[in-house]
């Protein structure tokens, strides 16, 4: 599994607060919703920040995630100190093949619980965002129901109410 930077995801420091965290998933649920930006496939992001609310938001899973987090932290510094070294040396000759692209760092979680909390807290996020659309559909569907049906309504008053005028103006057509 590869190591997220949930706070990176929601754009808080790693010293946030209870309150931070939840205004920041606010705040990024609001930027990356559907609805906000309609010609993007946000899905995936939504599922991340939910990810990252899922386990930020709860006290022992972010001790944990705390924990793995700093490790991660270290890992990286310890790759670009790496890399810097690399770059010291001579470059490749012009017509050399390309090196590969760089990757993210493979990290190995110490934490397997949170691991498995990690994977669980995806597989709520990709089950949230399903059931969010299937919701949406749902409502949707129920609009355009009752659109329908009130419209339907209002014709029937509307084709009512002009009969009875017609009516009335006809009778006071005959009476006179």
């Amino acid at each position: 599994m590869v190591f997220k930077d949930y706070y990176a995801l929601l754009a808080i420091s790693s010293g946030a607060s209870s309150e931070d965290i939840k205004q920041a998933f606010r705040t990024q649920a609001i930027k990356w919703h559907p609805d906000k930006n309609p010609s993007l496939d946000t899905t995936r992001q939504m599922q991340e920040i939910n990810e990252a609310y899922i386990i930020l938001k709860d006290d022992e899973a972010r001790a944990k995630y705390d924990k793995e987090y700093h490790r991660y932290q270290e890992a990286l510094r310890a790759e670009r100190a790496g890399k810097e070294k690399t770059y010291a040396q001579p470059q490749q000759p012009y017509n050399a093949p390309p090196k590969p692209a760089a990757q993210a760092p493979q990290y190995e979680f110490k934490d397997e619980i949170l691991e498995r909390w990690m994977r669980n807290a995806q597989r709520q996020s990709i089950s949230l965002a399903e059931q969010t659309i299937r919701d949406f559909r749902g409502m949707v569907s129920a609009g355009a129901k009752a659109a329908v049906r009130d419209g339907g309504r209002a014709i029937l008053v509307q084709l009512s109410l002009a009969a009875i005028g017609l009516l009335i103006f006809v009778l006071s057509k005959s009476c006179s």
